[in-house]
């Protein structure tokens, strides 16, 4: 997408928007809690390559939408419906988030024009020219490492996929202007295992690695693409 585009030189454009920047900054939310197969998940490390945010005037996905999609056990994530509108900002700088850290990653600013933002898109990829940046990911997209437990039964496991999304529709309201507050990209790493079965992951003597195929794959993939996992705020005063 070429955003930079739409936005005019001087302090505003034809349409009486004005030229802003923002900063902006991503963090964890949490690192423990049920998932929604039962199971008792903490994790000890959490980490995710984040690359461009783009902010947008469209209605963000509805979450009844996202949690049919879910209780369906369906590609919950495809953006279905969803009409971004106007493009409004963008923050193209890519990041490791540390999300167990559970402290804010600076992003830079994001530069764009003014107006209401209510959604918004993000790109995850593989960790590039970037890689062994603070966050303990140094290769693929994701690492997801902890302790899964259910009953009597207790699972060590450790998944690193590689993926490669754009995530639309991500609820993302409040008012871009001058002057404007940081924003901040909240992701759920609990909720990127919340569909895991961990006892589908190949046994062994320690920890449970997840392949780069099956049930945890998918599982992970499906969440990673959800904008259920994302939400991005506006830090206001």
């Amino acid at each position: 997408m070429a955003l930079a585009g739409s936005f005019h030189c001087g302090d505003g454009d034809t349409t009486g928007r004005s030229r802003i920047q923002f900063g902006v900054e991503a963090r964890g939310t949490r690192v423990a809690g049920t998932t929604s197969l039962g199971w008792e998940v903490t994790l000890s490390e959490a980490a995710i390559h984040l690359g461009a945010v783009r902010w947008f005037e469209g209605q963000a996905l509805s979450q009844r939408t996202l949690l049919r999609r879910l209780a369906w056990g369906t590609a919950f994530a495809h953006p279905g419906h969803y009409v971004p509108g106007q493009a409004l900002a963008e923050s193209v700088i890519e990041r490791v988030i540390d999300l167990a850290a559970m402290r804010a990653t600076d992003l830079g600013l994001a530069d764009g024009v003014s107006g209401e933002a209510r959604s918004a898109r993000l790109e995850l990829t593989p960790v590039g020219s970037d890689g062994g940046q603070p966050g303990g990911l140094s290769e693929g997209s994701l690492r997801l490492r902890g302790v899964a437990t259910r009953g009597d039964q207790s699972v060590r496991f450790l998944a690193t996929p590689t993926l490669r999304y754009e995530v639309q529709g991500i609820t993302a309201p409040g008012t871009l202007a001058p002057g404007g507050p940081r924003w901040r990209v909240e992701i759920d790493p609990v909720a990127l295992v919340d569909r895991v079965d961990f006892l589908m992951l190949p046994a062994g003597d320690g920890e449970r690695v997840a392949p780069p195929e099956g049930q945890a794959f998918n599982a992970l993939s499906r969440a990673a693409q959800s904008a259920a996992t994302y939400h991005l705020r506006r830090l206001d005063p």
